[in-house]
């Protein structure tokens, strides 16, 4: 049998690089880059080119299981889809008639595009808890540069003359997505700044090389923009028509001078002045932080709210080659589009129901809440318990600290299921485990993080025997509780998500 080429996009990482799978008798027998990807341009990492590994891993949960012994030994039978979907949809059922159906979590690991189908199955279901991986991934960062100017803005590195990367080591965790944007600029003369106590190979490459003590980012670039302003040569233009609360931050910041801040910071104050002129200096400039050092940080909050500032002062907002917001073409049906948000379609009374926007007011403006706060409400009852917990792709048992309290935490819960490619030991405390599908072995649309584009992923195989695409899974369970209004086939689905193309 001939070899079947299949365009698709690699869906091991964020970065979606641009594949040819090569299949045949049914099987992927290789892969290569497409180098008319408009971000990755040929490039495939370690993880893409090891494909066929994962997929055809022994290793791999190929069967429905329930669990026959005691939690986190490990000893499951196989049963059929509709056993195991029964059991599932049943306990929903009972909890959420008995305790409200803000008892029934939903949970993924980072994201795999299904937001939107969580989302979707959640309103409808009356749930207003969504566990998701944001608060040890890019929360802190959206969170705080939102409270700043209502948006994440991402850089546009291809257009700039000069890159600022926080914490971040794009050619490791985003070769694909950002390094051909960032070597494009570099080529052009475009300066770069890395603040990162590491020396990275992109760190000794830089103009300036800011090795930050950990934990002091916050002073560090406060300083900076004590600096852009004592020398004045903040954007006076933008500052006076487009921000608030100007002369609160002079004083604010005035006490972080670069003596005082190299003590803090371990940088020298003649490296901080230079780096600051630097990017005061040069327009249009853009800031990156990265999703490490910059978000697991108790002051992670502050430091992204001190980036948008930072880049607002100097006029960097909004502009090609700065900072700025790319609007996905599919608007409100986007992967966190409103469309779909729990926020705008759940009624108050169930949203104040959310989990974390006591502890964690601003919460109440993203539609995930942090796992940490379904783990008190499990083990405390408060403020109500939570009785079931679904997990798509999420291993909690070794993404969290203090690993044996999140133990506890699903020793204790009444009802967990878990879907995943191979077993982990969140998986073995389950009482049912599902098969999830590989992602070349079904359909998707991705556009989160994909700035203007909207990049479509077509199945190139079937699945393996018995595994399931996580959005029919959904589907599935939706029908036995009777949400009528959800949809009724993944194909569908995704034709509602490129409706507003006119796909």
């Amino acid at each position: 049998m001939s070899v079947k080429t299949v365009r698709t996009i690699c869906f091991e990482c964020h970065s979606r690089c641009g594949v040819f799978l090569e299949v045949e008798n049914g099987k992927v027998v290789g892969i290569k880059g497409d180098k008319e990807h408009p971000f990755s341009h040929g490039y495939t990492c370690p993880k893409g080119q090891a494909v066929r590994e994962i997929i055809y891993h022994p290793d791999r949960i190929t069967h429905p299981l329930r669990r026959v012994g005691e939690k986190g030994e490990g000893k499951f039978e196989k049963i059929s889809w509709d056993k195991a979907l029964d059991i599932i949809s049943d306990r929903l059922i009972k909890f959420r008639d008995q305790f409200g159906a803000e008892s029934v979590v939903f949970g993924q690991g980072t994201t795999r595009g299904l937001p939107p189908w969580i989302n979707r199955f959640l309103t409808l279901f009356g749930s207003p808890n969504y566990s998701g991986p944001a608060n040890y991934s890019l929360g802190p960062i959206i969170m705080g540069m939102s409270a700043v100017c209502g948006t994440l803005p991402s850089a546009d590195f291809a257009s700039s003359k000069c890159i600022v990367l926080w914490g971040h080591n794009p050619e490791q965790s985003f070769p694909g997505l950002f390094m051909y944007s960032i070597r494009t600029a570099l080529k052009s003369g475009a300066k770069l700044i890395i603040v990162d106590p590491r020396g990275t190979p992109l760190a000794k490459k830089a103009d300036h090389w800011l090795p930050v003590r950990p934990g002091t980012d916050v002073a560090l670039i406060l300083c900076i923009i004590n600096i852009i302003i004592k020398n004045e040569i903040y954007d006076k233009d933008f500052v006076e028509n487009w921000t608030f609360g100007f002369d609160q931050l002079r004083e604010q910041v005035s006490r972080f001078t670069p003596d005082y801040c190299a003590e803090i910071t371990w940088i020298t104050a003649e490296k901080i002045e230079e780096a600051a002129l630097t990017y005061a200096n040069i327009k249009p400039a853009c800031i990156m932080p990265g999703i490490g050092g910059a978000c697991h940080s108790i002051k992670s909050f502050d430091l992204a709210r001190s980036i948008a500032i930072l880049a607002a002062i100097t006029g960097n907002l909004g502009i090609q080659g700065g900072n700025f917001n790319y609007p996905s073409a599919l608007g409100d049906r986007s992967c966190y589009g409103r469309d779909f948000s729990l926020s705008v379609h759940l009624p108050s009374k169930q949203l104040k129901k959310k989990l974390a926007v006591e502890r964690y007011p601003f919460y109440q403006f993203s539609d995930q809440i942090p796992p940490e706060t379904v783990f008190k409400a499990i083990l405390e009852q408060k403020p109500y318990p939570v009785k079931a917990w679904g997990l798509f792709a999420n291993n909690v048992m070794c993404a969290f600290g203090n690993s044996q309290y999140v133990k506890r935490a699903l020793e204790t819960i009444d009802f967990l299921f878990s879907v995943d490619y191979f077993h982990t030991p969140t998986t073995r405390m389950a009482d049912i485990v599902l098969p999830a599908a590989h992602w070349t072995e079904r359909d998707d649309v991705e556009d989160l993080g994909m700035q203007n584009y909207i990049i479509c992923q077509p199945k190139a195989l079937e699945p393996v025997p018995e595994c399931r695409c996580e959005k029919q899974i959904l589907i599935d369970l939706a029908e036995r509780i009777g949400l009528n209004d959800y949809w009724k086939t993944v194909e569908e689905s995704l034709d509602y998500r490129l409706e507003p193309i006119g796909m």
